[in-house]
């Protein structure tokens, strides 16, 4: 691991695109996602780099997927005579933490019919700039081999608290909380681990992106890497870029 961590200068690339079906436009697309000040450093090169890859990956998946759905639906509501709006995906980040040696965000990509939300989904990523790779879960656990089985256990009386305030989950909650847990689905910031599960998994639509915060814990864990220490902060939150 480099003894410095990587100098990160962070702004919005951004993209739109339409696509037509006789004339009329039937889905558009808006992204903006994180990218770096190019640096001579191949950790800021390949921190860009993915999320160039995701933003294409993203619009080969509109062109692909929501395109044909959309053109379908223009085509049902013409011959119908009901008026048609196009259809609409976005992508847009936020930046949670950002400190000399880590910086932690996520993703949202939104499908939006009739100016509806349809679909969310959330990625995120916990970048150590010393070694210029993202970070695993099990990283904020060290020495802790079944640290899961416990994420899981305070995650089910973290669902009982919210039920018993009125949150409305599925009768199967259990059950998708133990299939639906990723460990890739967490970001950090000054103040502890946040967890989350996507859109549907454990809830209806009203629940949007179900999320639990885990605060730092030095004895128990979750707790910072000595590498990425979070002692000093400078702690960027609600910030979205959409």
């Amino acid at each position: 691991m480099n003894k410095t961590a990587a100098a990160l200068s962070l702004h919005t690339a951004e993209k739109e695109r339409s696509w037509l079906s006789e004339g009329t436009e039937v889905l558009h697309l808006s992204m903006r996602y994180p990218d770096a000040v190019q640096v001579p450093d191949r950790r800021i090169r390949r921190f860009s780099r993915y999320y160039r890859d995701l933003a294409h990956s993203y619009e080969r998946y509109c062109a692909r997927f929501l395109l044909p759905a959309a053109k379908g639906d223009a085509r049902a509501k013409c011959s119908a005579s009901r008026p048609f709006a196009a259809w609409e995906a976005r992508l847009s980040w936020q930046l949670v933490c950002e400190t000399e040696g880590l910086v932690s965000l996520y993703i949202d990509t939104q499908e939006l019919q009739d100016g509806r939300l349809d679909n969310q989904l959330r990625r995120a990523d916990t970048w150590n700039l010393y070694d210029g790779f993202p970070m695993r879960l099990s990283d904020f656990f060290p020495g802790e081999l079944f640290y899961r089985h416990r994420l899981l256990k305070q995650l089910r009386l973290a669902i009982l608290t919210r039920q018993s305030e009125g949150v409305v989950f599925r009768e199967d909650w259990k059950k998708q909380l133990v299939s639906c847990f990723k460990s890739e689905n967490f970001y950090v910031d000054g103040k502890g681990l946040h967890l989350f599960y996507q859109m549907y998994s454990l809830a209806d639509e009203h629940c949007g992106t179900p999320v639990f915060f885990f605060p730092w814990n030095e004895e128990k864990g979750p707790c910072p890497t000595k590498e990425t220490s979070l002692i000093s902060l400078d702690i960027r939150t609600d910030e979205t870029y959409s």
